[in-house]
């Protein structure tokens, strides 16, 4: 018996050992096809850094994106005829390279940029901005549209203030969609109502700065008539005839959770930091 038992006990352990690692090769590559498919699906859908320096290639870059892009401005930017547009789907980021914030400078008459239905823009770190006496807005969110405000600035953009249209609102943002500032500037932009913002969808601000924006109006901070919540970062210096700061109009709803407003001012009309309007 003994000498039966000795092959029939090696043979078994052979092929226990066999099965063993069978199973252990079986898990790595069962791990490493997991890691390849990871990677794969993560390359498809996030392109770049795209580097650009011109109006031309700043354009390739968005409209050849692959969602989410990130482009990175290494100098500023002019845009010479029309806004840049951010289509439904895209989802884009802009930054610069280096310390320093570059800009992208809108042309005469045109909005900077326009987000469409669907699209998201983020700016982590750029000056969105019209040249010394041209006429435009910073940014257009359409509606179910989405920009986000990490770091940079929205500054220096101007509408015509002396007649009161919807195309004379909203100096720096008109938002239809949803507005989220997490950082960044809004600043020296100037409306017939909402001279920083003019929101009729959703805006969160969470942090960030809004200072010496001006409305000929209403709201020369932000002009809110839909819903607007404020859980951090000041208001500093903006000026209108009613809420220097913000005005919030009636069936509106502000949240105020956090936050400062600081020498808002308004030139004849009430609320200097806010003005939550009444029904008559």
């Amino acid at each position: 018996m003994k000498t039966n038992f000795k092959p029939i006990f090696k043979t078994k352990l052979k092929q226990h050992e066999f099965r063993r690692s069978f199973f252990a090769l079986s898990l790595i590559f069962v791990l490493m096809f997991s890691v390849l498919s990871a990677t794969s699906v993560f390359m498809a859908n996030a392109a770049g850094p795209v580097y650009v320096a011109t109006e031309t290639e700043l354009r390739a870059a968005v409209n050849n994106a692959v969602e989410p892009t990130l482009i990175v401005f290494t100098a500023d930017i002019q845009l010479t005829s029309t806004t840049l547009t951010i289509a439904s789907g895209k989802d884009i980021t802009l930054t610069s390279s280096g310390t320093g914030f570059f800009k992208l400078i809108g042309a005469p008459g045109t909005n900077t940029t326009t987000i469409n239905t669907g699209g998201t823009l983020e700016l982590a770190g750029i000056i969105v901005t019209h040249n010394s006496g041209d006429i435009g807005r910073g940014v257009y969110v359409n509606f179910s549209a989405t920009l986000i405000l990490s770091s940079g600035e929205i500054s220096g953009n101007n509408v015509d203030t002396s007649i009161h249209s919807d195309a004379t609102n909203g100096g720096g943002v008109y938002n239809w969609g949803t507005f989220i500032m997490n950082g960044g500037t809004v600043s020296k932009n100037s409306a017939y109502n909402g001279g920083g913002v003019y929101n009729i969808g959703t805006f969160i601000m969470n942090d960030g700065l809004f200072s010496e924006n001006s409305a000929s109006g209403a709201g020369g901070g932000v002009d809110n008539s839909g819903t607007f919540e404020m859980n951090s970062g000041t208001f500093y210096r903006n000026m209108a005839v009613d809420g220097g700061g913000v005005i919030n109009s009636v069936f509106s709803t502000f949240t105020l959770n956090n936050g400062n407003f600081l020498e808002n001012q308004v030139t004849h009309g009430a609320g200097g930091g806010i003005y939550n309007r009444l029904l008559a």
